[in-house]
This record gives C-alpha cells, sequence and structure tokens, in this order.
C-alpha cells in the first residue's frame, strides 16, 4: 500500500512524525515532487481564487500525488495544538477544500482530526480512524504512534539545538545526533529569519533564501529553534491574543 503525503503546509513540520507512523504500519510513503511552477499553475488552477498561495500550492501536491498512482493521500485536519488556541479555518477545512476542489481524489482522501495539547501530535488515539481503512489493528496504531513520536521528539529537540529543519531530519537516526552541540556561533553575524515553516524551508517560495545565507556564511535563527515557552513570554505585553496558532511565531527572533 502506498499512501501519498503533499510537501505543503505542515508537512514541513510533522513528516518527521507522519512518515515514520505510517512507515511503521507497514505503508510505503510517497511524498509529492519539491514544489515548481508547474505544481503551484496546477493549484491556482484547482482552486477558489481567494484562497492564500500555501493552500494552492497544497492543491497543487495533491493533484501531483494523483499521478504518482498512490492509492491514499493523506490530508490531516489541524484543528488545534495549543489549549484554547485555533488553526486558521484554512487548515481546519482542509480535507474538504481538498476533497471537493481536486477532481477523482474522493475516495482516496484519508484524514485525521488533529486536536492536541501541544505541537506534540503523537496521541495514538488521534489516529485509529485510520486502522480500517489502512487495513491495519488498533494496538498497531498504537505502537506506531509510539515510535514516530519519539522519533519526532528527537527530530524536535535537535531542531531546537539550532539545526534547520531538514538538517534535523537527517540526523534523527544517526549516531552523530549524540555528539551535537547547540549550533551557534558568535563570531558570524544571526539574522532572524521571520516566515512560516511551509514558506522558509519551500526552495521554490522563498527563493532558496537558505542555500542563499548560507552561501554568505550567515547564521540565522527560524521560529522553530526556539522554545515554546520563550516565544510565549514575548507576547505577554499584547493587548490581545492572536487569531490562530502560527501566527505569533515570526514575532519574536529578537
Amino acid at each position: 500500500m502506498r499512501v501519498g503525503i503533499p510537501r505543503a503546509l505542515l508537512y514541513y513540520y510533522y513528516i518527521p512524525f507522519w512518515q515514520p507512523f505510517f512507515e511503521s504500519l507497514g505503508v510505503e510513503v510517497v511524498i509529492s515532487d519539491e514544489t515548481n511552477k508547474g505544481i503551484l499553475n496546477q493549484g491556482v488552477k484547482e482552486s477558489v481564487s481567494e484562497i492564500c498561495v500555501p493552500i494552492k500550492i497544497f492543491v497543487g501536491h495533491a493533484r501531483s500525488l494523483l499521478k504518482k498512482g498512490v492509492d491514499y493521500i493523506f490530508v490531516p485536519r489541524m484543528v488545534s495544538i495549543y489549549s484554547g488556541e485555533y488553526f486558521c479555518p484554512k487548515f481546519m477545512g482542509l480535507p474538504d477544500l481538498v476533497r471537493h476542489g481536486v477532481k477523482e481524489i474522493d475516495k482516496k482522501l484519508i484524514s485525521v482530526s488533529i486536536d492536541a495539547k501541544d505541537d506534540d501530535i503523537s496521541h495514538y488515539k488521534q489516529y485509529l480512524p485510520l486502522a480500517k481503512q489502512l487495513g491495519v489493528s488498533e494496538s498497531q496504531v498504537k505502537e506506531a504512534a509510539k515510535i514516530a513520536g519519539e522519533k519526532w521528539r528527537v527530530f524536535r529537540t535537535i531542531n531546537k539545538m539550532g539545526y534547520i529543519i531538514p538538517e534535523a531530519m537527517k540526523m534523527v537516526d544517526t549516531k552523530q545526533r549524540l555528539n551535537l552541540v547547540p549550533k551557534h556561533d558568535r563570531n558570524k553575524i544571526r539574522l532572524g529569519l521571520m516566515g512560516y515553516v511551509y514558506n522558509i524551508y519551500d526552495p521554490f517560495v522563498n527563493m532558496n533564501i537558505i542555500e542563499k545565507l548560507k552561501e554568505l556564511d550567515i547564521e540565522f535563527i527560524t521560529f522553530d529553534m526556539i522554545e515554546e515557552n520563550e516565544l510565549r513570554e514575548n507576547i505577554k505585553h499584547l493587548k490581545k491574543p492572536l487569531f490562530w496558532t502560527f501566527s505569533m511565531t515570526p514575532r519574536f527572533l529578537f
């Protein structure tokens, strides 16, 4: 069985969990190609004009996975990862948007509702609806979530040490991670790179900004490298809470 995961939106934050989760269930994971002009154009074509570009890109990736002949395409409904806070409605309605917007995807779309107390979304009960669709037992889902959750927590530990998400992902299953030290050279220029994960880490969207900074030997920090309590400490002065999860994250890099 082959399950496709669109390389867009929270792929750049949760693929270190989703991929080992499905693989632990004996499922082959197929990731869509990197964003390109063709994928963007396809997403624009199949989306309503009012939807933001990141959602259009996601639709384009979903369409591209259909062409790869996958059995299912995983589109989670992201509701909340912090108590009392919620994702933008476009994240909450993403499975419906894709189901009704992308032709021929309806029977191949699988989804779960993610409603967690923090950004660790590994609790197995959220993934039990997949058991019947994937032909596995609930105990297998529980074990897969445990394995994937452990890997995701290792990934986040490395990420918070100053390693960008692609670097942290590669180190999760290597012995190299055991000797890692926080990545911060005080002799270099250090910039705060502001933006959502799906913009910062998509080379097509950001015009390859990360590689350009590396070529200039400039160190940078992104919001995902910062501890959550530190981020929240810096919004106490705001008169009211920000509307959606992740809306606050680009504001606390300095």
